[in-house]
Protein backbone atom coordinates (compact mmCIF):
# COMPACT_ATOMS: atom_id res chain seq x y z
CA UNK A 1 0.00 0.00 0.00
CA UNK A 2 1.41 3.36 -1.01
CA UNK A 3 1.64 5.98 1.72
CA UNK A 4 0.73 9.48 0.62
CA UNK A 5 3.06 12.43 1.09
CA UNK A 6 0.47 14.16 3.28
CA UNK A 7 0.38 11.17 5.65
CA UNK A 8 4.19 11.19 5.88
CA UNK A 9 4.16 14.91 6.69
CA UNK A 10 1.50 14.41 9.38
CA UNK A 11 3.53 11.60 10.97
CA UNK A 12 6.70 13.70 10.74
CA UNK A 13 4.94 16.65 12.40
CA UNK A 14 3.80 14.48 15.31
CA UNK A 15 7.31 13.07 15.74
CA UNK A 16 8.72 16.60 15.79
CA UNK A 17 6.17 17.62 18.44
CA UNK A 18 7.02 14.64 20.66
CA UNK A 19 10.76 15.34 20.29
CA UNK A 20 10.19 18.96 21.32
CA UNK A 21 8.24 17.83 24.39
CA UNK A 22 11.02 15.40 25.32
CA UNK A 23 13.59 18.18 24.96
CA UNK A 24 11.55 20.23 27.43
CA UNK A 25 10.83 17.50 29.98
CA UNK A 26 13.82 15.12 29.98
CA UNK A 27 16.14 17.57 31.80
CA UNK A 28 13.65 17.86 34.69
CA UNK A 29 12.90 14.14 34.87
CA UNK A 30 13.93 12.10 37.96
CA UNK A 31 16.76 10.74 35.83
CA UNK A 32 18.43 14.14 35.72
CA UNK A 33 16.86 16.10 38.57
CA UNK A 34 16.70 14.03 41.78
CA UNK A 35 15.30 16.82 43.97
CA UNK A 36 12.16 18.88 43.53
CA UNK A 37 11.41 22.53 44.07
CA UNK A 38 9.18 23.85 46.81
CA UNK A 39 5.79 23.93 45.06
CA UNK A 40 6.32 20.54 43.45
CA UNK A 41 7.35 19.17 46.84
CA UNK A 42 4.02 20.22 48.35
CA UNK A 43 2.05 18.71 45.46
CA UNK A 44 3.96 15.42 45.65
CA UNK A 45 3.57 15.26 49.41
CA UNK A 46 -0.18 15.98 49.12
CA UNK A 47 -0.55 13.30 46.44
CA UNK A 48 1.29 10.80 48.63
CA UNK A 49 -0.94 11.59 51.61
CA UNK A 50 -4.10 11.32 49.47
CA UNK A 51 -3.03 7.77 48.62
CA UNK A 52 -2.76 7.19 52.36
CA UNK A 53 -6.33 8.30 53.01
CA UNK A 54 -5.77 11.93 53.90
CA UNK A 55 -7.68 14.90 52.47
CA UNK A 56 -6.29 18.17 51.11
CA UNK A 57 -6.95 21.27 53.24
CA UNK A 58 -8.03 19.18 56.24
CA UNK A 59 -4.77 17.20 56.51
CA UNK A 60 -2.45 19.18 54.21
CA UNK A 61 -2.65 22.97 53.92
CA UNK A 62 -1.92 24.63 50.58
CA UNK A 63 -3.34 27.62 48.75
CA UNK A 64 -3.79 25.85 45.39
CA UNK A 65 -7.13 24.44 44.16
CA UNK A 66 -7.54 20.65 44.42
CA UNK A 67 -6.92 19.37 40.86
CA UNK A 68 -3.11 19.58 41.13
CA UNK A 69 -3.07 17.37 44.24
CA UNK A 70 -5.13 14.63 42.62
CA UNK A 71 -3.03 14.72 39.44
CA UNK A 72 0.02 14.08 41.61
CA UNK A 73 -1.81 11.33 43.48
CA UNK A 74 -2.69 9.68 40.14
CA UNK A 75 0.91 9.93 38.96
CA UNK A 76 2.27 8.40 42.15
CA UNK A 77 -0.38 5.66 42.02
CA UNK A 78 0.55 4.49 38.52
CA UNK A 79 4.25 4.32 39.37
CA UNK A 80 4.16 2.88 42.86
CA UNK A 81 5.05 6.18 44.54
CA UNK A 82 7.82 7.15 42.12
CA UNK A 83 8.06 10.63 40.57
CA UNK A 84 8.18 8.96 37.16
CA UNK A 85 4.39 8.60 37.17
CA UNK A 86 3.96 12.33 37.74
CA UNK A 87 6.53 13.03 35.04
CA UNK A 88 4.57 10.77 32.67
CA UNK A 89 1.39 12.78 33.33
CA UNK A 90 3.38 15.95 32.63
CA UNK A 91 4.51 14.42 29.35
CA UNK A 92 0.96 13.49 28.34
CA UNK A 93 -0.44 16.91 29.24
CA UNK A 94 2.33 18.84 27.51
CA UNK A 95 2.13 16.58 24.43
CA UNK A 96 -1.62 17.22 24.21
CA UNK A 97 -1.04 20.97 24.54
CA UNK A 98 1.63 20.93 21.82
CA UNK A 99 -0.42 18.77 19.43
CA UNK A 100 -3.63 20.77 19.91
CA UNK A 101 -1.74 24.03 19.53
CA UNK A 102 0.08 22.85 16.42
CA UNK A 103 -3.07 21.54 14.72
CA UNK A 104 -4.94 24.75 15.54
CA UNK A 105 -2.21 27.01 14.18
CA UNK A 106 -1.68 24.76 11.15
CA UNK A 107 -5.36 24.94 10.29
CA UNK A 108 -5.35 28.75 10.49
CA UNK A 109 -1.88 29.80 9.35
CA UNK A 110 -0.37 26.76 7.64
CA UNK A 111 2.23 24.13 8.46
CA UNK A 112 5.45 26.17 8.59
CA UNK A 113 4.14 29.00 10.81
CA UNK A 114 2.60 26.38 13.10
CA UNK A 115 5.90 24.48 13.40
CA UNK A 116 7.90 27.66 14.03
CA UNK A 117 5.46 28.93 16.65
CA UNK A 118 5.28 25.54 18.41
CA UNK A 119 9.07 25.32 18.47
CA UNK A 120 9.36 28.83 19.87
CA UNK A 121 6.81 28.55 22.69
CA UNK A 122 8.19 25.16 23.72
CA UNK A 123 11.73 26.56 23.84
CA UNK A 124 10.44 29.43 25.93
CA UNK A 125 8.79 26.95 28.29
CA UNK A 126 12.18 25.41 29.03
CA UNK A 127 13.31 28.66 30.61
CA UNK A 128 10.27 29.09 32.87
CA UNK A 129 9.28 25.53 33.78
CA UNK A 130 11.60 25.76 36.84
CA UNK A 131 11.73 22.07 37.68
CA UNK A 132 8.24 21.27 36.49
CA UNK A 133 5.07 19.92 38.12
CA UNK A 134 3.48 23.35 38.50
CA UNK A 135 -0.27 23.90 38.40
CA UNK A 136 -0.06 26.30 35.43
CA UNK A 137 1.75 23.65 33.39
CA UNK A 138 -1.27 21.32 33.58
CA UNK A 139 -3.67 24.00 32.35
CA UNK A 140 -1.86 24.40 29.00
CA UNK A 141 -3.83 21.67 27.13
CA UNK A 142 -7.07 23.08 28.58
CA UNK A 143 -6.20 26.57 27.32
CA UNK A 144 -5.20 25.37 23.85
CA UNK A 145 -8.35 23.22 23.67
CA UNK A 146 -10.50 26.25 24.56
CA UNK A 147 -8.83 28.22 21.78
CA UNK A 148 -9.48 25.44 19.27
CA UNK A 149 -13.12 25.11 20.35
CA UNK A 150 -13.53 28.87 20.05
CA UNK A 151 -12.07 28.81 16.54
CA UNK A 152 -14.38 25.98 15.43
CA UNK A 153 -17.36 27.73 17.01
CA UNK A 154 -16.61 31.01 15.27
CA UNK A 155 -16.14 29.18 11.97
CA UNK A 156 -19.54 27.51 12.33
CA UNK A 157 -21.07 30.64 13.91
CA UNK A 158 -22.47 28.61 16.81
CA UNK A 159 -21.05 27.49 20.14
CA UNK A 160 -23.63 24.93 21.40
CA UNK A 161 -21.85 21.82 22.71
CA UNK A 162 -18.44 23.36 21.97
CA UNK A 163 -19.33 26.27 24.24
CA UNK A 164 -20.33 23.79 26.95
CA UNK A 165 -16.91 22.11 26.77
CA UNK A 166 -15.19 25.49 26.82
CA UNK A 167 -16.98 26.08 30.13
CA UNK A 168 -16.04 22.65 31.48
CA UNK A 169 -12.38 23.15 30.56
CA UNK A 170 -12.30 26.68 31.99
CA UNK A 171 -13.78 25.29 35.19
CA UNK A 172 -11.09 22.61 35.37
CA UNK A 173 -8.42 25.22 34.69
CA UNK A 174 -9.85 27.41 37.47
CA UNK A 175 -9.70 24.55 39.96
CA UNK A 176 -6.13 23.87 38.88
CA UNK A 177 -4.91 27.50 39.01
CA UNK A 178 -7.48 30.26 39.46
CA UNK A 179 -5.90 32.84 37.15
CA UNK A 180 -5.82 30.63 34.03
CA UNK A 181 -9.38 31.34 32.84
CA UNK A 182 -8.50 34.38 30.73
CA UNK A 183 -9.49 32.60 27.50
CA UNK A 184 -12.98 31.88 28.81
CA UNK A 185 -13.41 35.51 29.85
CA UNK A 186 -12.16 36.69 26.44
CA UNK A 187 -14.59 34.40 24.58
CA UNK A 188 -17.57 35.65 26.59
CA UNK A 189 -16.53 39.28 26.11
CA UNK A 190 -16.14 38.70 22.37
CA UNK A 191 -19.61 37.19 22.12
CA UNK A 192 -21.18 40.04 24.10
CA UNK A 193 -19.34 42.74 22.13
CA UNK A 194 -19.96 41.35 18.64
CA UNK A 195 -23.35 39.67 18.95
CA UNK A 196 -25.31 41.45 21.61
CA UNK A 197 -27.30 43.43 19.06
CA UNK A 198 -31.08 43.68 18.58
CA UNK A 199 -30.95 41.12 15.77
CA UNK A 200 -28.72 38.58 17.51
CA UNK A 201 -28.95 39.11 21.27
CA UNK A 202 -30.88 35.88 21.83
CA UNK A 203 -28.19 33.85 20.05
CA UNK A 204 -25.47 35.64 22.04
CA UNK A 205 -27.17 34.82 25.33
CA UNK A 206 -27.61 31.18 24.26
CA UNK A 207 -23.89 30.91 23.39
CA UNK A 208 -22.85 32.48 26.70
CA UNK A 209 -25.32 30.24 28.56
CA UNK A 210 -23.69 27.11 27.13
CA UNK A 211 -20.28 28.29 28.35
CA UNK A 212 -21.59 29.19 31.81
CA UNK A 213 -23.44 25.87 32.05
CA UNK A 214 -20.19 24.01 31.34
CA UNK A 215 -18.38 26.02 34.00
CA UNK A 216 -21.22 25.38 36.45
CA UNK A 217 -20.98 21.63 35.78
CA UNK A 218 -17.33 21.58 36.85
CA UNK A 219 -18.06 23.85 39.81
CA UNK A 220 -20.86 21.62 41.12
CA UNK A 221 -18.79 18.44 40.64
CA UNK A 222 -15.73 19.71 42.53
CA UNK A 223 -17.63 21.55 45.27
CA UNK A 224 -19.71 18.39 45.81
CA UNK A 225 -16.51 16.39 46.24
CA UNK A 226 -15.22 18.93 48.76
CA UNK A 227 -18.58 18.86 50.58
CA UNK A 228 -18.48 15.07 50.84
CA UNK A 229 -15.00 15.40 52.37
CA UNK A 230 -16.30 18.17 54.68
CA UNK A 231 -13.49 20.59 53.79
CA UNK A 232 -15.33 23.45 52.09
CA UNK A 233 -14.48 25.91 54.89
CA UNK A 234 -10.79 24.95 54.93
CA UNK A 235 -10.74 25.05 51.12
CA UNK A 236 -12.25 28.55 51.04
CA UNK A 237 -9.87 29.90 53.68
CA UNK A 238 -6.75 28.47 52.01
CA UNK A 239 -7.55 28.94 48.32
CA UNK A 240 -9.45 32.22 48.38
CA UNK A 241 -9.02 34.12 51.66
CA UNK A 242 -5.27 33.51 51.79
CA UNK A 243 -4.76 34.28 48.10
CA UNK A 244 -6.72 37.53 48.32
CA UNK A 245 -4.40 38.64 51.12
CA UNK A 246 -1.30 37.25 49.40
CA UNK A 247 -2.13 39.21 46.24
CA UNK A 248 -2.83 42.50 48.00
CA UNK A 249 0.27 44.31 46.77
CA UNK A 250 0.95 47.72 45.27
CA UNK A 251 0.23 48.73 41.67
CA UNK A 252 3.98 49.10 41.20
CA UNK A 253 4.47 45.42 42.11
CA UNK A 254 1.93 44.37 39.49
CA UNK A 255 3.60 46.53 36.84
CA UNK A 256 7.00 45.11 37.79
CA UNK A 257 5.55 41.60 37.52
CA UNK A 258 4.22 42.32 34.01
CA UNK A 259 7.55 43.72 32.82
CA UNK A 260 9.50 40.85 34.39
CA UNK A 261 7.22 38.28 32.75
CA UNK A 262 7.74 39.83 29.34
CA UNK A 263 11.47 39.65 29.94
CA UNK A 264 11.30 35.99 30.95
CA UNK A 265 9.39 35.16 27.75
CA UNK A 266 11.89 37.30 25.80
CA UNK A 267 11.76 36.40 22.11
CA UNK A 268 8.25 34.94 22.28
CA UNK A 269 7.02 38.21 23.82
CA UNK A 270 8.54 40.15 20.92
CA UNK A 271 6.92 37.89 18.30
CA UNK A 272 3.58 37.93 20.12
CA UNK A 273 3.46 41.70 20.47
CA UNK A 274 4.41 42.16 16.82
CA UNK A 275 1.68 39.71 15.79
CA UNK A 276 -0.80 41.32 18.18
CA UNK A 277 -0.16 44.79 16.75
CA UNK A 278 -0.22 43.53 13.17
CA UNK A 279 -3.54 41.76 13.74
CA UNK A 280 -5.09 44.95 15.12
CA UNK A 281 -4.01 46.85 12.03
CA UNK A 282 -5.02 44.02 9.71
CA UNK A 283 -8.50 43.56 11.16
CA UNK A 284 -9.20 47.31 11.15
CA UNK A 285 -7.78 48.09 7.72
CA UNK A 286 -9.84 47.00 4.72
CA UNK A 287 -6.89 47.72 2.41
CA UNK A 288 -4.82 44.87 3.87
CA UNK A 289 -7.55 42.31 3.03
CA UNK A 290 -6.69 40.27 6.12
CA UNK A 291 -10.20 38.91 6.56
CA UNK A 292 -10.22 37.69 2.97
CA UNK A 293 -6.81 36.03 3.30
CA UNK A 294 -7.83 33.92 6.31
CA UNK A 295 -10.43 31.16 6.35
CA UNK A 296 -13.90 31.76 7.82
CA UNK A 297 -13.72 32.02 11.58
CA UNK A 298 -10.03 32.91 11.73
CA UNK A 299 -10.64 36.67 11.83
CA UNK A 300 -13.13 36.28 14.67
CA UNK A 301 -10.71 33.93 16.40
CA UNK A 302 -7.99 36.61 16.16
CA UNK A 303 -10.44 39.08 17.70
CA UNK A 304 -10.87 36.72 20.68
CA UNK A 305 -7.10 36.40 20.98
CA UNK A 306 -6.72 40.19 20.83
CA UNK A 307 -8.99 40.46 23.87
CA UNK A 308 -7.32 37.52 25.59
CA UNK A 309 -3.70 38.71 25.48
CA UNK A 310 -4.04 41.71 27.84
CA UNK A 311 -6.32 39.68 30.10
CA UNK A 312 -3.70 36.91 30.36
CA UNK A 313 -0.94 39.44 31.09
CA UNK A 314 -2.98 40.97 33.92
CA UNK A 315 -4.00 37.57 35.31
CA UNK A 316 -0.43 36.24 35.27
CA UNK A 317 0.77 39.23 37.28
CA UNK A 318 -2.20 39.38 39.63
CA UNK A 319 -0.18 38.30 42.68
CA UNK A 320 2.42 41.01 42.16
CA UNK A 321 5.19 38.41 42.31
CA UNK A 322 7.45 37.39 39.44
CA UNK A 323 8.08 33.65 39.70
CA UNK A 324 8.96 32.23 36.29
CA UNK A 325 6.29 29.55 36.21
CA UNK A 326 3.52 32.15 36.68
CA UNK A 327 3.91 33.14 33.03
CA UNK A 328 3.17 29.72 31.51
CA UNK A 329 -0.46 30.82 31.14
CA UNK A 330 0.65 33.35 28.51
CA UNK A 331 2.09 30.71 26.18
CA UNK A 332 -1.10 29.69 24.29
CA UNK A 333 -2.15 33.20 23.27
CA UNK A 334 1.47 34.18 22.64
CA UNK A 335 1.77 31.14 20.36
CA UNK A 336 -1.27 32.32 18.38
CA UNK A 337 0.24 35.72 17.65
CA UNK A 338 3.69 34.29 17.02
CA UNK A 339 2.06 31.97 14.46
CA UNK A 340 0.28 34.94 12.92
CA UNK A 341 3.58 36.83 12.71
CA UNK A 342 5.28 33.88 11.01
CA UNK A 343 2.33 33.63 8.61
CA UNK A 344 2.77 37.26 7.64
CA UNK A 345 6.52 36.72 7.22
CA UNK A 346 6.02 33.65 5.02
CA UNK A 347 3.53 35.59 2.90
CA UNK A 348 6.06 38.41 2.51
CA UNK A 349 8.87 36.02 1.56
CA UNK A 350 6.72 34.51 -1.18
CA UNK A 351 6.27 37.85 -2.93
CA UNK A 352 8.41 38.35 -6.10
CA UNK A 353 9.85 41.82 -5.28
CA UNK A 354 11.96 40.59 -2.33
CA UNK A 355 15.61 39.96 -3.23
CA UNK A 356 17.68 36.91 -2.38
CA UNK A 357 19.92 39.07 -0.24
CA UNK A 358 16.91 40.20 1.78
CA UNK A 359 15.77 36.59 2.15
CA UNK A 360 19.20 35.60 3.47
CA UNK A 361 19.17 38.50 5.93
CA UNK A 362 15.71 37.54 7.17
CA UNK A 363 16.81 33.92 7.54
CA UNK A 364 19.85 34.97 9.61
CA UNK A 365 17.66 37.20 11.78
CA UNK A 366 15.24 34.35 12.41
CA UNK A 367 18.13 32.03 13.32
CA UNK A 368 19.52 34.60 15.78
CA UNK A 369 16.10 35.19 17.29
CA UNK A 370 15.63 31.47 17.84
CA UNK A 371 19.11 31.12 19.33
CA UNK A 372 18.43 33.62 22.14
CA UNK A 373 15.87 31.50 24.04
CA UNK A 374 18.10 28.43 23.64
CA UNK A 375 20.84 30.20 25.63
CA UNK A 376 18.39 31.37 28.29
CA UNK A 377 16.83 27.93 28.49
CA UNK A 378 20.24 26.27 28.90
CA UNK A 379 21.11 28.55 31.82
CA UNK A 380 17.75 27.88 33.48
CA UNK A 381 18.15 24.12 33.06
CA UNK A 382 21.58 24.14 34.69
CA UNK A 383 20.01 25.81 37.72
CA UNK A 384 17.08 23.38 37.77
CA UNK A 385 18.94 20.13 37.29
CA UNK A 386 21.53 21.00 39.93
CA UNK A 387 18.93 22.35 42.31
CA UNK A 388 20.21 22.88 45.82
CA UNK A 389 18.26 24.70 48.49
CA UNK A 390 18.87 28.43 48.61
CA UNK A 391 19.66 27.95 52.32
CA UNK A 392 23.00 26.38 51.46
CA UNK A 393 22.06 22.74 52.07
CA UNK A 394 22.37 19.76 49.75
CA UNK A 395 19.07 17.91 49.88
CA UNK A 396 20.71 14.49 49.80
CA UNK A 397 22.52 15.21 53.10
CA UNK A 398 19.25 16.05 54.86
CA UNK A 399 17.37 13.14 53.30
CA UNK A 400 20.10 10.66 54.26
CA UNK A 401 20.19 11.97 57.82
CA UNK A 402 16.41 11.70 58.27
CA UNK A 403 16.26 8.16 56.87
CA UNK A 404 19.13 7.09 59.11
CA UNK A 405 17.77 8.57 62.34
CA UNK A 406 14.01 7.98 61.99
CA UNK A 407 11.65 5.16 61.11
CA UNK A 408 8.76 5.28 58.65
CA UNK A 409 6.32 5.65 61.56
CA UNK A 410 8.04 8.80 62.82
CA UNK A 411 6.86 12.23 61.79
CA UNK A 412 9.30 14.98 60.86
CA UNK A 413 8.65 18.71 60.91
CA UNK A 414 10.63 20.74 58.38
CA UNK A 415 10.28 24.30 59.67
CA UNK A 416 10.27 26.54 56.65
CA UNK A 417 9.07 25.71 53.15
CA UNK A 418 10.78 22.47 52.12
CA UNK A 419 7.94 19.92 52.06
CA UNK A 420 9.79 18.02 49.34
CA UNK A 421 11.97 16.67 52.16
CA UNK A 422 8.92 14.99 53.71
CA UNK A 423 7.97 13.44 50.36
CA UNK A 424 11.51 12.30 49.54
CA UNK A 425 11.94 10.65 52.95
CA UNK A 426 8.32 9.40 53.12
CA UNK A 427 7.97 10.95 56.56
CA UNK A 428 4.65 12.64 57.27
CA UNK A 429 4.36 16.06 58.80
CA UNK A 430 2.91 16.31 62.34
CA UNK A 431 0.63 19.17 61.24
CA UNK A 432 -1.48 20.07 58.21
CA UNK A 433 0.71 23.18 57.96
CA UNK A 434 3.43 21.23 56.17
CA UNK A 435 5.11 24.55 55.44
CA UNK A 436 4.67 27.57 57.64
CA UNK A 437 4.21 30.59 55.36
CA UNK A 438 0.50 30.98 56.25
CA UNK A 439 1.42 31.20 59.94
CA UNK A 440 3.49 34.30 59.23
CA UNK A 441 1.26 35.98 56.60
CA UNK A 442 0.06 39.34 57.89
CA UNK A 443 -3.72 39.57 57.67
CA UNK A 444 -4.14 35.79 57.57
CA UNK A 445 -2.22 34.39 60.54
CA UNK A 446 -4.04 34.64 63.85
CA UNK A 447 -3.98 33.12 67.30
CA UNK A 448 -6.27 30.25 66.26
CA UNK A 449 -4.11 28.75 63.52
CA UNK A 450 -0.84 29.25 65.43
CA UNK A 451 -2.36 27.42 68.40
CA UNK A 452 -3.57 24.68 66.04
CA UNK A 453 -0.09 24.27 64.56
CA UNK A 454 1.74 24.19 67.90
CA UNK A 455 -0.93 21.94 69.41
CA UNK A 456 -0.39 19.44 66.56
CA UNK A 457 3.35 19.36 67.28
CA UNK A 458 2.90 18.93 71.03
CA UNK A 459 0.34 16.17 70.50
CA UNK A 460 2.16 14.26 67.71
CA UNK A 461 5.72 14.87 68.96
CA UNK A 462 7.70 14.63 65.70
CA UNK A 463 10.97 12.76 66.04
CA UNK A 464 12.89 15.61 64.40
CA UNK A 465 12.32 19.31 63.89
CA UNK A 466 14.58 20.74 61.20
CA UNK A 467 15.04 24.50 61.17
CA UNK A 468 15.82 25.58 57.61
CA UNK A 469 16.66 29.12 58.81
CA UNK A 470 14.16 30.57 56.38
CA UNK A 471 14.01 34.29 57.28
CA UNK A 472 10.29 34.34 56.43
CA UNK A 473 9.53 31.61 59.00
CA UNK A 474 11.69 32.23 62.12
CA UNK A 475 11.46 29.21 64.39
CA UNK A 476 9.50 29.63 67.66
CA UNK A 477 8.67 33.26 66.78
CA UNK A 478 5.24 34.03 65.28
CA UNK A 479 4.73 37.56 66.54
CA UNK A 480 1.46 36.33 68.10
CA UNK A 481 1.11 35.57 71.80
CA UNK A 482 -1.38 33.78 74.03
CA UNK A 483 -1.05 31.63 77.18
CA UNK A 484 -1.45 28.43 75.09
CA UNK A 485 1.12 29.56 72.53
CA UNK A 486 3.62 30.38 75.27
CA UNK A 487 3.01 27.02 77.01
CA UNK A 488 3.43 25.05 73.77
CA UNK A 489 6.60 26.93 72.83
CA UNK A 490 7.97 26.23 76.30
CA UNK A 491 7.20 22.53 75.79
CA UNK A 492 9.08 22.47 72.47
CA UNK A 493 12.10 24.31 73.83
CA UNK A 494 12.24 22.00 76.84
CA UNK A 495 11.77 18.72 74.99
CA UNK A 496 13.76 19.28 71.80
CA UNK A 497 17.51 19.63 71.82
CA UNK A 498 19.98 20.44 69.07
CA UNK A 499 21.34 17.19 67.71
CA UNK A 500 23.12 18.15 64.48
CA UNK A 501 24.11 21.07 62.28
CA UNK A 502 23.67 20.21 58.60
CA UNK A 503 25.34 23.12 56.89
CA UNK A 504 23.09 26.12 57.57
CA UNK A 505 20.24 23.99 58.91
CA UNK A 506 19.75 22.90 62.52
CA UNK A 507 18.31 19.52 63.51
CA UNK A 508 16.37 19.29 66.78
CA UNK A 509 15.55 15.83 68.17
CA UNK A 510 12.81 14.95 70.62
CA UNK A 511 14.36 14.19 74.00
CA UNK A 512 11.21 13.78 76.10
CA UNK A 513 9.56 10.62 77.33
Amino acid sequence: MKISGAAVRRAFDKIIIFIIVLIVLLPISPLNMPFVRRDSGVFLYSGWRILNGEVPYRDTWDNKPPVIFYLNAAGLAISGGSRWGVWLIEFVFLSCAALIGFKLLKQIFGRLPALLSSYLWALTLIGIISGGNYATEYTLPMQFACLWLAYESEKKEAYSWRGYWIGVLCGLAFFTKQNTIGIGIAIILHILITRLKPASWKKALVDVSFILLGGLTTLVAIVSMLAVQDVIRQFWEAVFVYNFIYSSTSILSHVKSIVTGMFYLSTLTLHALIGWGASILGLKSKKLHLRQALDPGAASFLSISLIDLPIEVIMASISGFSFRHYYMSLLPVYAVFAGFGFWLLCARLSLPPISRKMKRMLTICIAVIFFIPVVGASIALVKDTHYISDRGIAYNDVISYIKLHTSEDDSVLVWGAETGINYSTQRRSPSRFVYQYPLYQAGYADQKIVEEFLGDIVRNKPRLIIDTKNPDTPIFDFGIASPKIEADLQFLQSNYQIEEELGAWTVYEYAGN
